[in-house]
């Protein structure tokens, strides 16, 4: 097997040498490859790598309260989970949970779809139950071959706006808020655009959800007694870091 890994190397290396690649990139690339311990250590490296803080699905420049009129949480009645099994020992599991309604600017009522995400690779958990937004159809996904299924609204949904990378990117930068699916009428063009009405309605239910838990801790929080002399003093201040360890704790629930 490795005779031949090095064999296929060792004609790609004469490939890249011939279009003018840096002989000591391609040296050091061979050695990593051809050496299963070094070429596992390199996979293992790039898996954990960390997303780059100029992400480019990093949309926080573009939120703009102003869009956003007043929004409701509107939790689903119904759990229902939905089960995708794809090539390479990948299987999807997809459940509504609910939706961020809002009005825009210009008072038009909108929405923007609340999802519970879990993806399962090899029989691993490579995302684990994470919440995400979207305008993803479930209609769409789930038509069967009777009532002419939509593919490339499917692959595309399902390989690259709930890819890996997208999803755990999101998560940090636009509390998981991916970007809508669009599509031209016969649906041959499909992509991924960020919405900035829809993106900035998530952040601004977050910024709202946290500011009313701050606010709700604060008024319930007792601080502690101190004795001064023979008599007990309640302190008419909270610590900060007692506060924000609760906050803390209550988004880990």
């Amino acid at each position: 097997m490795n005779g031949d890994i090095a064999s296929y190397l060792g004609n790609k290396k004469e490939t890249m040498l011939k279009l003018g690649v840096n002989p000591e990139i391609l040296d050091k690339a061979y050695e990593i490859l051809i050496n299963p311990e070094k070429r596992k250590a390199y996979l293992r490296t790039k898996e954990e790598k960390s997303v780059p803080k100029n992400s480019v699905y990093n949309f926080k420049d573009r939120y703009d309260e102003n869009l956003i009129g007043n929004l409701e949480y509107k939790p689903e009645k119904e759990l229902r989970q939905y089960t995708f099994e794809l090539g390479e020992n990948l299987t999807i599991f997809l459940t509504p949970t609910g939706e961020i309604s809002y009005k825009t600017s210009l008072g038009l009522e909108n929405n923007i779809q609340e999802f519970k995400l879990t993806k399962l690779r090899e029989g691993k958990k490579v995302i684990d139950n994470e919440t995400i937004y979207s305008n993803i159809s479930i209609n769409e996904l789930t038509r069967d071959k009777a009532h002419n299924p939509n593919i490339n609204y499917k692959t595309y949904v399902l390989y690259h706006l709930l890819s890996d990378e997208r999803v755990k990117a999101c998560l940090p930068y636009n509390h998981g808020y991916l970007g809508d699916i669009y599509e031209n009428n016969n649906g041959e063009n499909i992509g991924i655009r960020l919405d900035i009405e829809n993106y900035s309605a998530v952040m601004k239910y977050y910024g709202e959800r946290n500011q009313n838990k701050a606010t709700a801790f604060r008024n319930s929080y007792k601080a502690p007694s101190t004795e001064v002399g023979n008599t007990r003093v309640q302190p008419h201040y909270e610590p900060k870091h007692a506060i924000d360890k609760s906050l803390d704790d209550k988004d880990k629930e």
